[in-house]
C-alpha cells in the first residue's frame, strides 16, 4: 500500500508541471480522472484535485 501511495505521489509530483499550461483546469480534471481509475481512495484524489486548482489560480 505504502509503495502504491509513494508511486501516486511522485506521479503527481512528475506531472505538476502539467498543471502550468494553459489548460490547467482541463489538466486536473484529466489527473482527477486517472486518479479516481486507479485503486487510489477518492479522498486522496479529491485532496490532490484541490491541491492541482489551488496551483491554477496562483
Amino acid at each position: 500500500m505504502f509503495k502504491k501511495l509513494g508511486l501516486f505521489i511522485f506521479a503527481c509530483a512528475m506531472g505538476s508541471s502539467y498543471a502550468f499550461a494553459d489548460n490547467c483546469e482541463v489538466s486536473c480534471e484529466r489527473r482527477l480522472e486517472r486518479c479516481e481509475a486507479s485503486s487510489t481512495p477518492r479522498a486522496i484524489c479529491h485532496t490532490e484535485y484541490g491541491r492541482c486548482m489551488r496551483r491554477c489560480t496562483r
